[in-house]
């Protein structure tokens, strides 16, 4: 199978004899929203454990044509397909009820251009990005509209040193009141009534519930702990994503630990099935499907995954066409080589649902027209390598209400994920 090289921007720089001064983020990265709000985003477990997860509003409204993207709530005319795309993003659950947002948060919905997430419940944070005011948001939690006094007033206070703004009931904005509960309160994306302290200035918000959460941030604001923009490993997940195609416009990406993604499954050792199936089930249960994965032609010609850092999901936008791209994250060459060349077989085969049923449908039977590109390592500004394979499939027609909806791939990889059956990037043996 053929593949690409590609270096990134700064490496090559640097093979032309660039140099470079000092530690941390490096000034000749790409410039994107990406890789600024991993620059406040803490190298904690609390992240480095969970996903985190990426949305760029701007780039799906390039889906409708210029005399149609929204520039306030009020120009928006409530057509939902393009947000469709990520309708499972906490942030956009509750786009219909945005209309009074300026009044409870003091910024519109179309003023945010990014939003970046982490963590597990209740312990989530986060980051908005766009055109905010600072002032306007202090005003509006501060001083409530009289419509919306039930939800709690905040103050200024301080977390680990920095300016934050919290609940006048406290900074632990983990505690529930479901009396206090507004669908439209985007900083409550619980939906339970809760009061997330948080930073604020101009163009920038950040919240999270837990006031660790929001301590281990000042931290870093304070520049007494890393970022993940200094974790050389995602470093280079974001640099790749960001950097491997300039035709494409990134739309959504997640960052994922190798424990979120990858089962170590011996079919000759049904046990090695139950984090998949759930650690209940029966060891009957578990022969019988271990019998049948290793009989089935679906991975019949897997070979062999090598171990990764970190991998990752990106969807894209193209006039042409969309994309969406599988990552992993690689200490050597070689590894990201090989990772790169069984990712994209393995994708010829990907079928949903496969472990639990066996009425799945494969990539193709979903998106006939689906093309998988030659795989590509990227060669990051950090040293590591990240192998990536692409795939192009047709756009939609977003006024066709019979066509089908965007992002069709990156959904379909979001729900391998979400019901632990992403097994491209499982390390599989037995067979």
């Amino acid at each position: 199978m053929r593949y690409r090289i590609l270096l990134s921007m700064l490496t090559l720089f640097l093979l032309l004899g660039g140099t470079v001064q000092g530690q941390g983020i490096i000034s000749n990265m790409p410039d994107h929203p990406l890789l600024e709000m991993l620059e406040r985003v803490p190298a904690t477990a609390n992240t480095t454990e969970s996903g985190v997860y990426f949305v760029d509003l701007d780039a799906i409204l390039l889906q409708l044509p210029e005399a149609q993207r929204p520039t306030s709530y009020a120009t928006w005319d409530e057509f939902p397909r393009p947000f469709l795309r990520i309708q499972t993003e906490p942030v956009y659950q509750y786009l219909r009820m945005y209309d009074v947002l300026p009044r409870i948060a003091g910024f519109d919905f179309f003023d945010i251009n990014q939003t970046l997430h982490w963590g597990t419940p209740p312990e989530q944070a986060t980051i908005f990005q766009g055109d905010l005011n600072a002032e306007a948001i202090i005003a509006a939690h501060t001083n409530r509209d009289p419509d919306f006094d039930h939800i709690a007033a905040y103050e200024a206070a301080q977390i680990n040193g920095v300016q934050a703004w919290c609940s006048v009931n406290g900074c632990d904005g983990t505690q529930t009141d479901l009396t206090g509960r507004d669908p439209s309160n985007i900083l409550d994306l619980s939906g339970l009534g809760r009061t997330p302290p948080f930073f604020v200035e101009d163009g920038s918000l950040t919240t999270a519930y837990a006031e660790n959460i929001m301590a281990d941030i000042a931290a870093v604001i304070n520049q007494d702990a890393d970022s993940l923009a200094m974790n050389s490993t995602y470093q280079a997940l974001a640099e790749a994503f960001v950097d491997v195609d300039e035709a494409l416009t990134l739309v959504q990406a997640q960052l994922l630990p190798e424990e979120l993604v990858n089962v170590r499954v011996d079919l000759n050792d049904p046990n090695t099935l139950s984090p998949v199936l759930g650690g209940g089930a029966e060891i009957e249960a578990l022969v019988t499907i271990a019998g049948r994965l290793r009989e089935s032609p679906v991975w019949a010609d897997y070979g062999v995954m090598p171990r990764y850092e970190l991998a990752g999901i990106a969807d894209y936008h193209h006039a042409d066409y969309q994309a969406v791209t599988v990552a992993t994250v690689h200490t050597t060459e070689n590894t990201a080589t090989i990772a790169a060349e069984e990712v994209a077989k393995r994708m010829n085969t990907l079928t949903l649902p496969f472990i639990y049923r066996e009425d799945g449908q494969t990539l193709f039977e979903r998106i006939p027209d689906a093309e998988i590109q030659d795989p590509v390592i990227y060669a990051s500004s950090t040293g590591e390598y990240v192998a990536l394979v692409t795939v192009h499939y047709p756009n939609v027609d977003l006024f066709d209400s019979e066509s089908p909806q965007p992002g069709m791939l990156m959904r379909f990889l979001r729900d391998a994920i979400a019901q632990r059956e992403l097994y491209i990037l499982w390390q599989i043996s037995g067979l």
